[in-house]
């Protein structure tokens, strides 16, 4: 079942908004370059706090984290934190009820409360269109999430 909307964020003072981070965490690509640069600029709404999900340590090349309105949350140390965000995103979902989740990264956690709108960024569909050019492991992951 899929929510849709329009969200003024503009109208709503003191909010919070979570984000699917991970991509800080992984070597540069476009879709990290996206989400920086968007947060580096969107970081500087100072009513706004922003608390960054990710399964790995961030790679801050812009100190994001710096502003006192940015908040990291990584799952322990260990193996599997790929896996383990999974379940630490619905987690955090639930404890810091933001007023929007936004994944930069065409995927959202597997469980997320009702009543928190989501904001998904989709890149491009070759996952549905030329599934061919993935690998298996890659395009099973796409289909799933």
């Amino acid at each position: 079942m899929f929510r849709a909307g329009i969200i003024s964020v503009r109208t709503m003072p003191n909010r919070t908004i979570a984000v699917d981070a991970r991509p800080l965490a992984r070597n540069m690509s476009g879709i990290r370059r996206y989400t920086e640069e968007l947060l580096r600029l969107l970081v500087k709404e100072r009513d706004t706090l922003w608390l960054l999900y990710s399964d790995a340590d961030i790679v801050d090349d812009y100190d994001l984290a710096k502003n006192g309105n940015v908040k990291i949350y990584t799952p322990p140390a260990g193996r599997n934190t790929r896996v383990l965000w999974l379940w630490y995103s619905t987690k955090w979902l639930y404890r810091h009820n933001p007023d929007i989740f936004w994944s930069p990264r065409q995927h959202l956690p597997v469980v997320t409360p009702w009543a928190i709108p989501l904001f998904l960024t989709i890149h491009d569909l070759v996952w549905m269109e030329n599934k061919a050019t993935m690998p298996a492991l890659a395009y099973l992951s796409e289909r799933l999430l």
